[in-house]
């Protein structure tokens, strides 16, 4: 679904002044923008509700977590916030619904 509405992109992490990890991560579940693909479908209805991430021993999976358009939630995406991370490489994938994962591009923790 991702890919449909316009693809998502991971930036450099950036370090908080009290040493955690926020880590930015662009995506429009509308489909009204082109993140890192043309958008090929339209999502009226779809908001984020989170970013799901699970933080392994070297790479980091992210998952964007939808529901039904509230007032709390909005469709684009901004980051999410990793806590506090061992220094070194870490691989970013997507994790998708059936538990494949697609490799995003790789970070470095300072």
């Amino acid at each position: 679904m991702i890919q449909s509405v316009g693809g998502l992109r991971v930036d450099n992490p950036v370090t908080q002044t009290d040493g955690t990890i926020f880590l930015p991560v662009i995506c429009n579940v509308s489909g009204l923008d082109t993140v890192t693909v043309k958008p090929t479908m339209l999502n009226s209805a779809l908001v984020v509700r989170k970013i799901a991430t699970k933080c392994r021993k070297d790479s980091i999976q992210l998952q964007i977590v939808t529901c039904v358009v509230d007032n709390k939630h909005t469709s684009i995406t901004k980051g999410v916030y990793l806590g506090r991370m061992k220094k070194g490489s870490y691989l970013v994938q997507y994790l998708n619904p059936d538990g494949s994962v697609v490799k995003l591009r790789e970070i470095e923790i300072k």
